[in-house]
């Protein structure tokens, strides 16, 4: 598995209300906690400097990102368990086309731009409970910052934040 991923982040006021979510659940799971993110493109196939070089040549371009949650739902998989829908907006997709593409990235993964609330590898049933219990902060807000995350698998603990980028 390739270990970086492109992350967006919302602003602190906001993101501090979603981590204190995210924190709920990571300790009822017993999970380390994860930042608050959306994340925009994965298994980055290039070392941290060339990525690093390729972000600070196009970022330039886009715009801070609007954002809006819609709702909170749940899937078949462990990185989407729970999450907020986030509306994909034209620029949203723009950017994560445009990263695939300085990036060279081929692959066929469908985009559902979301942000994730919990992580475990628990029953349907439960996951339905738990997006019931989940009453989502601000749904609208602006991400102006990009992360540079490694993050090699399941464990979020190794997770680390490498580097930051805004969007001007």
């Amino acid at each position: 598995m390739n270990p970086y991923t492109l992350w967006l982040a919302p602003p602190k006021d906001i993101a501090d209300k979603y981590q204190h979510i995210i924190d709920t659940y990571c300790k009822q799971f017993n999970i380390h906690t994860f930042l608050p993110h959306i994340t925009l493109v994965g298994g980055i196939d290039k070392n941290e400097d060339e990525i690093a070089s390729i972000l600070n040549s196009i970022l330039a371009k886009p715009k801070p990102i609007d954002i809006t949650i819609s709702e909170v739902s749940i899937s078949t998989t462990y990185f989407q368990c729970v999450f907020g829908r986030v509306e994909p907006s034209p620029a949203l997709l723009d950017l994560h086309l445009n990263l695939k593409e300085v990036l060279n990235m081929n692959d066929e993964k469908i985009f559902m731009p979301h942000m994730s609330l919990v992580y475990a590898d628990i029953d349907s049933n439960e996951k339905q409970k738990i997006a019931q219990e989940i009453t989502l902060p601000p749904a609208q807000f602006i991400c102006d910052t990009i992360y540079l995350m490694e993050s090699m698998n399941k464990d979020t603990s190794t997770w680390r934040k490498i580097k930051e980028f805004t969007l001007t």
